[in-house]
Order: C-alpha cells, then sequence, then structure tokens
C-alpha cells in the first residue's frame, strides 16, 4: 500500500511539472536553467538486499526540463543483483537540431543501493548524471525511477522481461 502511494505521488509530480511547463508556453518556471545535483547525494540505509533488482528491464521514459525541451527513450536495465547495473537507451527529443535521435549506447557498472522497504539509488560517477531514485515493486517484476537532477522531470516506467 506504501508503495502504491509513493508511485502515485510521483506520477503526479510528474504531471504537475508537465502540465506546468505547457501552461508557461512550454518552459517551466525554473529558479536557474543549470542541471546540478542534489548536495550531500542522497544515500541508502544499511540492510536493504541488493539481490532485489535482479534481471532484464525493458524501460520508457519521459523527461521534460526547464527549457522546454521534451524527449522521450527506450532502456534495457539489465542488472545481477550484485549492486550494479548496465543500461543500453536509444533516444529522441524535440530539439531545434537536425539530429532529434540518438540511436542505442551503453553504460556499465552504474552502481545502486537498495534500502529495506526495496527504494534504493542508482548512482552514477561523477559527470555521467545525477542519482536516480528507484521503486522495486509489484513482485520485484516492475521499478519505477525518478532522476534527482535540478530544473528537469524524468520518469521511466520498466518491466521485467
Amino acid at each position: 500500500m506504501k508503495r502504491a502511494i509513493a508511485l502515485l505521488l510521483l506520477s503526479f509530480a510528474f504531471v504537475c511539472v508537465v502540465f506546468g511547463s505547457t501552461r508557461s508556453g512550454g518552459v517551466a518556471n525554473a529558479q536557474s536553467s543549470s542541471n546540478n545535483c542534489p548536495s550531500p547525494a542522497p544515500s541508502c540505509s544499511p540492510g536493504g538486499t541488493p539481490t532485489d533488482l535482479n534481471g532484464n528491464y525493458a524501460c520508457s521514459q519521459v523527461k521534460t526540463d526547464s527549457s522546454g525541451q521534451v524527449s522521450v527513450s527506450i532502456m534495457l536495465l539489465t542488472s545481477k543483483g550484485a549492486g550494479t547495473v548496465s543500461s543500453t537507451q536509444a533516444k529522441n527529443n524535440n530539439g531545434t537540431s537536425t539530429t532529434t535521435f540518438q540511436d542505442f549506447t551503453t553504460q556499465t557498472g552504474i552502481p545502486y543501493c537498495v534500502n529495506t522497504h526495496d527504494t534504493g539509488y542508482l548512482l552514477p560517477a561523477a559527470g555521467n548524471g545525477c542519482p536516480v531514485a528507484i521503486i522495486i515493486d509489484n513482485g520485484k517484476s516492475e521499478v519505477r525511477l525518478m532522476d534527482s537532477t535540478e530544473n528537469a522531470a524524468k520518469l521511466m516506467t520498466c518491466r521485467k522481461q
């Protein structure tokens, strides 16, 4: 029940950011246009079970930022339950560049941690993005992710394959 409420609140927050971005002419209200990570970086409490994130997950993602750019992507997230994940991701966006599609790219060895109630974080190395909050749900067959980058809203839903 707590997981369902947390998921509902995350979904509501994303809808509010997207709706607010649309109502202000495609630009979300933001204090600054920088993409800073939270400080201090989030962490997990001891006692979680990393093996709860184990397998291949097919993901879809929607992202919007304070400049009004929206992007979507699909991703394969792979974990062996040992504290790191790998991803293969393709993206498309509504930018003004003629190259809006980015073919599949791979990142490996992204560390993660899991709390006792199956929430946690992906913790990319410095320069590779901000921490990503995760919720492992529905009998370990679904994962929800939310990026912590300031002035951006990025949510991803993943289903175990």
